[in-house]
């Protein structure tokens, strides 16, 4: 299956949950008083938030700037990550535009979602033993699983999402630690590197 069609299937399906209305309820914040930025902070400009709104396209610059290097290294998880990053930005975008309940569940559920795709892209990285028993263990496709219905921690709790997402980060974290203790990054940066470089040239 291509990352773009694995992408849009993981996107859909969060969207179809959470059109049923079974996140209607879960606690998430709401309107413009939530952000930093104050309303309409720059004249002329016809936005709610214009600063908000336009360092999203940061996701969509960044996917689109390294999606070619994965792609030639034909790493899949890292051409997914790469395309999150891309849908990543209209998704936050939508809900800092539109402000409703299910815009914010769909732009917290693909925050866990990415994370959890950084420990998957991470543990896929070739090396000569497994960087996290846990996360080979269970295999990519369990670990995906558990962390989409982690967001169902949501129902029970206003601090289900908070938990949910400080897992995701701690795990995330965990990984790349004990990824960069065995010097797989040092590898996997210098291999970018060559293909950056090769493509400019």
């Amino acid at each position: 299956m291509k990352p773009a069609i694995y992408v849009m299937m993981m996107v859909l399906a969060h969207i179809a949950v959470i059109y049923t209305g079974i996140f209607d309820g879960v606690s998430t914040e709401l309107g413009v008083e939530m952000y930093a930025e104050k309303e309409n902070s720059i004249p002329f400009i016809p936005m709610t938030m214009p600063m908000n709104t336009v360092v999203n396209f940061g996701y969509l610059a960044a996917g689109l700037v390294w999606y070619p290097t994965f792609c030639a290294l034909r790493d899949w998880w890292g051409e997914s990550f790469c395309w999150y990053s891309m849908v990543y930005c209209f998704i936050q975008l939508a809900r800092i535009v539109y402000q409703t309940q299910r815009c914010a569940v769909l732009d917290q559920w693909i925050t866990t979602t990415i994370f959890c795709h950084v420990t998957v892209w991470i543990a896929s990285i070739p090396t000569p033993a497994a960087i996290t028993s846990s996360v080979t263990f269970l295999g990519y496709r369990m670990v995906i699983f558990v962390s989409f219905v982690s967001y169902f921690l949501a129902l029970l709790s206003d601090i289900g999402f908070d938990v949910a997402l400080v897992v995701h980060i701690l795990v995330a974290v965990k990984v790349g630690v004990t990824g960069e203790t065995r010097g797989i990054f040092l590898k996997a940066f210098t291999l970018l590197c060559r293909v950056r470089c090769s493509e400019a040239g």
